[in-house]
Protein backbone atom coordinates (compact mmCIF):
# COMPACT_ATOMS: atom_id res chain seq x y z
CA UNK A 1 0.00 0.00 0.00
CA UNK A 2 2.74 2.06 0.91
CA UNK A 3 4.44 1.79 -2.10
CA UNK A 4 1.37 1.97 -4.36
CA UNK A 5 1.15 5.57 -2.74
CA UNK A 6 4.52 6.94 -2.89
CA UNK A 7 4.66 5.70 -6.77
CA UNK A 8 1.20 7.85 -7.01
CA UNK A 9 3.19 11.01 -5.61
CA UNK A 10 5.80 10.13 -8.40
CA UNK A 11 3.56 10.44 -11.12
CA UNK A 12 1.75 13.34 -10.17
CA UNK A 13 5.57 15.20 -9.51
CA UNK A 14 6.47 14.26 -12.97
CA UNK A 15 3.32 15.67 -14.36
CA UNK A 16 4.91 18.90 -12.87
CA UNK A 17 2.49 18.89 -9.83
CA UNK A 18 4.25 20.00 -6.79
CA UNK A 19 3.83 17.43 -3.70
CA UNK A 20 4.28 17.73 0.14
CA UNK A 21 5.12 14.71 1.97
CA UNK A 22 4.61 14.19 5.78
CA UNK A 23 6.29 11.62 7.03
CA UNK A 24 7.06 10.75 11.10
CA UNK A 25 5.54 9.89 14.59
CA UNK A 26 1.87 10.53 14.94
CA UNK A 27 1.40 10.65 19.28
CA UNK A 28 3.76 12.46 21.34
CA UNK A 29 4.58 9.90 23.35
CA UNK A 30 5.25 8.06 20.67
CA UNK A 31 8.33 5.65 20.63
CA UNK A 32 11.01 4.29 18.03
CA UNK A 33 11.79 7.61 16.16
CA UNK A 34 13.94 5.55 14.22
CA UNK A 35 11.40 3.87 11.94
CA UNK A 36 10.13 6.90 11.01
CA UNK A 37 13.61 8.16 10.58
CA UNK A 38 14.60 5.59 8.17
CA UNK A 39 11.39 5.67 6.00
CA UNK A 40 11.68 9.59 5.22
CA UNK A 41 15.11 8.94 3.71
CA UNK A 42 13.74 5.71 2.01
CA UNK A 43 10.98 7.43 0.18
CA UNK A 44 13.38 10.93 -0.09
CA UNK A 45 15.91 8.57 -1.95
CA UNK A 46 13.39 6.96 -4.50
CA UNK A 47 12.02 10.96 -5.50
CA UNK A 48 16.21 11.41 -6.06
CA UNK A 49 16.11 8.70 -7.87
CA UNK A 50 12.91 9.38 -10.14
CA UNK A 51 14.25 12.80 -10.91
CA UNK A 52 11.21 14.68 -9.08
CA UNK A 53 12.71 15.60 -5.92
CA UNK A 54 13.11 19.44 -6.65
CA UNK A 55 9.07 19.30 -6.50
CA UNK A 56 9.05 17.82 -3.33
CA UNK A 57 8.85 19.07 0.37
CA UNK A 58 9.72 16.35 1.76
CA UNK A 59 9.09 16.78 5.89
CA UNK A 60 10.06 14.79 8.90
CA UNK A 61 7.54 15.24 11.72
CA UNK A 62 9.11 14.24 15.35
CA UNK A 63 8.37 14.61 18.87
CA UNK A 64 11.94 14.73 20.20
CA UNK A 65 12.63 18.17 21.43
CA UNK A 66 15.64 18.42 19.87
CA UNK A 67 16.41 16.33 16.81
CA UNK A 68 18.47 13.06 17.33
CA UNK A 69 17.20 13.07 20.71
CA UNK A 70 15.46 9.16 19.79
CA UNK A 71 13.76 9.59 23.01
CA UNK A 72 17.03 8.23 24.34
CA UNK A 73 18.45 11.84 25.54
CA UNK A 74 20.56 12.33 22.56
CA UNK A 75 23.70 10.67 21.81
CA UNK A 76 27.54 11.77 21.10
CA UNK A 77 29.73 10.16 18.48
CA UNK A 78 33.78 9.65 18.40
CA UNK A 79 35.11 10.40 14.52
CA UNK A 80 38.10 11.01 13.31
CA UNK A 81 39.09 12.62 16.46
CA UNK A 82 36.12 15.06 17.24
CA UNK A 83 33.23 14.57 19.06
CA UNK A 84 29.63 14.84 17.49
CA UNK A 85 26.33 15.06 18.91
CA UNK A 86 23.64 13.21 17.44
CA UNK A 87 21.82 16.40 17.05
CA UNK A 88 24.42 17.88 14.74
CA UNK A 89 24.48 14.46 12.83
CA UNK A 90 20.73 14.40 12.31
CA UNK A 91 20.66 17.98 11.40
CA UNK A 92 23.76 17.71 8.88
CA UNK A 93 21.68 15.29 7.27
CA UNK A 94 18.43 16.58 6.89
CA UNK A 95 20.33 19.45 5.59
CA UNK A 96 22.08 17.17 2.93
CA UNK A 97 19.33 15.47 1.90
CA UNK A 98 16.38 18.79 1.29
CA UNK A 99 14.62 17.51 4.38
CA UNK A 100 12.62 19.52 6.95
CA UNK A 101 11.99 18.77 10.10
CA UNK A 102 9.05 19.88 12.44
CA UNK A 103 10.01 18.83 16.08
CA UNK A 104 8.37 19.22 19.67
CA UNK A 105 4.96 18.37 17.94
CA UNK A 106 2.03 16.02 17.81
CA UNK A 107 -0.19 14.88 15.52
CA UNK A 108 -4.01 16.40 16.90
CA UNK A 109 -5.67 15.41 13.74
CA UNK A 110 -5.40 14.86 10.15
CA UNK A 111 -8.20 16.61 7.75
CA UNK A 112 -8.61 15.45 4.08
CA UNK A 113 -8.24 17.96 1.10
CA UNK A 114 -6.17 19.70 3.79
CA UNK A 115 -2.94 20.66 0.95
CA UNK A 116 -2.89 24.35 0.42
CA UNK A 117 -4.14 25.68 -2.94
CA UNK A 118 -2.02 27.26 -5.52
CA UNK A 119 -1.39 31.25 -5.14
CA UNK A 120 -3.41 31.74 -7.88
CA UNK A 121 -6.39 30.13 -6.69
CA UNK A 122 -6.38 31.83 -3.41
CA UNK A 123 -8.90 34.36 -2.66
CA UNK A 124 -10.21 37.08 -0.17
CA UNK A 125 -13.01 34.11 0.58
CA UNK A 126 -10.45 32.10 2.70
CA UNK A 127 -10.12 34.71 5.37
CA UNK A 128 -11.33 34.46 8.79
CA UNK A 129 -14.09 37.17 9.71
CA UNK A 130 -14.38 36.48 13.24
CA UNK A 131 -11.26 35.47 14.39
CA UNK A 132 -12.77 32.60 16.77
CA UNK A 133 -10.24 29.42 17.60
CA UNK A 134 -11.83 26.49 15.65
CA UNK A 135 -10.67 24.62 19.48
CA UNK A 136 -11.85 27.17 21.78
CA UNK A 137 -14.76 29.11 21.17
CA UNK A 138 -13.82 31.26 24.28
CA UNK A 139 -10.17 32.25 22.60
CA UNK A 140 -9.88 34.48 20.08
CA UNK A 141 -6.64 35.91 18.08
CA UNK A 142 -6.54 39.48 16.50
CA UNK A 143 -3.86 41.30 14.82
CA UNK A 144 -0.59 39.08 14.67
CA UNK A 145 -1.80 35.96 16.84
CA UNK A 146 -3.51 34.57 14.04
CA UNK A 147 -2.08 32.86 11.14
CA UNK A 148 -3.29 34.40 7.84
CA UNK A 149 -4.54 31.09 5.04
CA UNK A 150 -2.36 32.38 2.69
CA UNK A 151 0.02 35.07 2.04
CA UNK A 152 -1.03 38.27 -0.14
CA UNK A 153 2.43 39.05 -1.85
CA UNK A 154 3.09 36.41 -4.25
CA UNK A 155 5.62 34.07 -2.71
CA UNK A 156 8.96 33.69 -4.48
CA UNK A 157 12.34 32.92 -4.41
CA UNK A 158 15.91 34.72 -5.08
CA UNK A 159 18.68 33.06 -7.76
CA UNK A 160 19.97 31.14 -4.35
CA UNK A 161 16.92 29.83 -3.64
CA UNK A 162 15.87 32.00 -0.47
CA UNK A 163 11.77 32.20 0.29
CA UNK A 164 10.95 35.76 -0.32
CA UNK A 165 7.91 36.01 1.52
CA UNK A 166 6.50 38.83 3.45
CA UNK A 167 3.78 37.98 6.09
CA UNK A 168 0.29 39.75 5.28
CA UNK A 169 -0.14 42.89 6.96
CA UNK A 170 -2.14 42.83 10.00
CA UNK A 171 -1.05 45.67 13.01
CA UNK A 172 -2.22 48.72 13.27
CA UNK A 173 -5.92 49.53 11.66
CA UNK A 174 -6.69 46.41 11.11
CA UNK A 175 -5.59 45.20 14.66
CA UNK A 176 -7.72 47.65 15.87
CA UNK A 177 -11.00 47.19 14.06
CA UNK A 178 -10.43 43.43 14.51
CA UNK A 179 -9.95 44.47 18.26
CA UNK A 180 -13.28 46.24 18.28
CA UNK A 181 -15.31 43.34 16.11
CA UNK A 182 -14.07 40.78 19.10
CA UNK A 183 -14.66 43.15 22.40
CA UNK A 184 -18.31 43.39 20.69
CA UNK A 185 -18.85 39.71 19.99
CA UNK A 186 -17.45 38.89 23.83
CA UNK A 187 -20.22 41.10 25.42
CA UNK A 188 -22.46 39.85 23.08
CA UNK A 189 -21.93 36.05 24.23
CA UNK A 190 -21.58 36.68 27.59
CA UNK A 191 -24.00 39.14 28.35
CA UNK A 192 -27.20 38.58 25.57
CA UNK A 193 -25.68 34.52 25.64
CA UNK A 194 -25.24 34.18 21.77
CA UNK A 195 -24.13 30.74 20.71
CA UNK A 196 -21.79 32.40 18.29
CA UNK A 197 -19.87 35.57 17.12
CA UNK A 198 -22.45 37.74 16.02
CA UNK A 199 -20.37 40.64 14.15
CA UNK A 200 -16.99 40.00 11.46
CA UNK A 201 -14.63 41.43 9.95
CA UNK A 202 -12.81 39.94 7.64
CA UNK A 203 -9.75 41.64 5.97
CA UNK A 204 -11.25 40.32 2.40
CA UNK A 205 -13.69 43.24 3.40
CA UNK A 206 -11.32 45.48 5.82
CA UNK A 207 -9.41 48.51 4.53
CA UNK A 208 -6.94 50.19 5.84
CA UNK A 209 -5.02 53.64 6.05
CA UNK A 210 -1.44 53.85 7.22
CA UNK A 211 1.02 57.20 7.62
CA UNK A 212 4.86 57.07 7.84
CA UNK A 213 7.10 59.92 8.98
CA UNK A 214 9.47 61.30 5.94
CA UNK A 215 10.64 64.01 7.49
CA UNK A 216 10.43 66.52 10.35
CA UNK A 217 9.34 70.57 11.06
CA UNK A 218 6.13 72.07 10.68
CA UNK A 219 6.89 74.06 7.62
CA UNK A 220 9.38 71.52 6.11
CA UNK A 221 8.10 68.10 6.99
CA UNK A 222 6.47 65.82 5.11
CA UNK A 223 5.22 62.08 5.40
CA UNK A 224 3.66 59.16 3.35
CA UNK A 225 -0.15 58.62 3.85
CA UNK A 226 -1.59 55.47 2.23
CA UNK A 227 -5.29 53.77 1.93
CA UNK A 228 -5.69 50.68 0.59
CA UNK A 229 -9.55 48.71 0.14
CA UNK A 230 -9.98 45.80 0.34
CA UNK A 231 -6.24 44.51 2.33
CA UNK A 232 -6.70 41.11 0.88
CA UNK A 233 -7.43 41.92 -3.07
CA UNK A 234 -10.50 40.52 -4.01
CA UNK A 235 -10.55 40.07 -8.00
CA UNK A 236 -14.20 39.13 -8.39
CA UNK A 237 -15.23 42.63 -6.70
CA UNK A 238 -12.90 44.49 -8.54
CA UNK A 239 -11.14 42.80 -11.50
CA UNK A 240 -7.77 43.92 -12.47
CA UNK A 241 -5.89 45.13 -9.15
CA UNK A 242 -8.41 43.30 -6.58
CA UNK A 243 -8.80 46.44 -5.03
CA UNK A 244 -11.07 49.42 -5.43
CA UNK A 245 -9.24 52.51 -7.54
CA UNK A 246 -11.00 55.08 -5.67
CA UNK A 247 -10.24 54.06 -2.17
CA UNK A 248 -6.50 53.25 -2.67
CA UNK A 249 -3.98 55.82 -2.95
CA UNK A 250 -1.03 57.23 -1.94
CA UNK A 251 0.27 61.00 -0.88
CA UNK A 252 3.35 62.05 0.59
CA UNK A 253 3.65 65.79 1.79
CA UNK A 254 3.12 68.21 4.32
CA UNK A 255 -0.56 67.30 4.92
CA UNK A 256 0.32 64.00 5.24
CA UNK A 257 2.71 65.53 7.77
CA UNK A 258 0.42 67.13 9.70
CA UNK A 259 -2.21 64.28 10.06
CA UNK A 260 1.00 62.12 11.64
CA UNK A 261 1.77 65.16 13.54
CA UNK A 262 -2.03 64.95 15.41
CA UNK A 263 -2.15 61.19 15.36
CA UNK A 264 0.91 60.98 17.43
CA UNK A 265 -0.85 63.60 20.27
CA UNK A 266 -4.34 61.53 19.70
CA UNK A 267 -2.65 58.25 20.20
CA UNK A 268 -1.42 59.41 23.58
CA UNK A 269 -3.91 60.92 24.61
CA UNK A 270 -6.15 57.98 24.13
CA UNK A 271 -3.72 55.91 26.02
CA UNK A 272 -3.16 57.85 29.28
CA UNK A 273 -7.21 57.56 29.09
CA UNK A 274 -7.22 61.58 29.74
CA UNK A 275 -10.75 63.09 29.85
CA UNK A 276 -12.96 62.67 26.55
CA UNK A 277 -10.65 59.24 25.34
CA UNK A 278 -13.71 57.47 24.81
CA UNK A 279 -14.91 59.99 21.30
CA UNK A 280 -11.74 60.17 19.87
CA UNK A 281 -12.37 57.23 16.58
CA UNK A 282 -10.08 54.04 16.91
Amino acid sequence: MAADTVAAVVATLRAGQRQRLVIGVGHGTCTCEGAAFEYTFDVEHELRMSGVHDLADVVYLTNEYELGDVGAGGMTFDQNGFTTSSRMWTESLLRERGVRAIQQAHVHRVDADCTVEPFDEWTAEHWPRTYQNPLGRNIFGIGIAFAPPHAISRPRKSPRGTVIAPAPPRTGMPSGVMGRMVERNLVDMIQGGAAAPTHSASMGAMGAACNASAGTGLRRGTAAAMTMYPIVPDLRRYPGTGRSSTDTYGEIGLAAHGTEHMLHYLFLYQAKASPGWQLIPR
